[in-house]
């Protein structure tokens, strides 16, 4: 069990570790991409920063997660991210390239499971503490 758990940390952290390390100095192929998906990118890039922006954030989440520092303040950076991941994957990149439904449940299993595994730390976001 401790294997996976610590693969699960290894390859969700190096996934966003890595894809956020290439919106700085792109080393890893671009993908294919339908018309919508590219203008949605291009958009993305021509903002001038909220592509650094969120290569920031998934680098240095990706990397605490890898190194299990903060992890469950990284999971909540995160989430909105992946949100935006999923939809992206399967409204614009539908049918093209490596299967979008499977990375989209890959991310949305692999949170889930980190949320589960730290659902303690966030007891304080939901419930209120106990008045002494």
């Amino acid at each position: 069990m401790k294997l996976f758990i610590f693969s699960v940390h290894t390859v969700f952290g190096g996934i966003f570790f890595l894809y956020g390390l290439s919106k700085f100095h792109p080393f890893m192929p671009i993908p294919p991409m339908n018309p919508q998906a590219a203008n949605f990118i291009a958009a993305l890039i021509g903002t001038g920063y909220l592509w650094y922006l969120i290569g920031g954030i998934e680098t240095v989440a990706g990397l605490m997660i890898i190194l299990r520092r903060k992890v469950p303040l990284a999971l909540l950076i995160l989430a909105p991210i992946i949100t935006n991941i999923v939809f992206y994957l399967l409204i614009l990149q539908r049918g093209i390239g490596f299967p979008p439904i499977a990375m989209s449940i890959f991310l949305i299993c692999s949170e889930g499971y980190l949320f589960y595994l730290y659902r303690n730390s966030y007891k304080g976001l939901i419930f209120e503490p106990e008045k002494s």
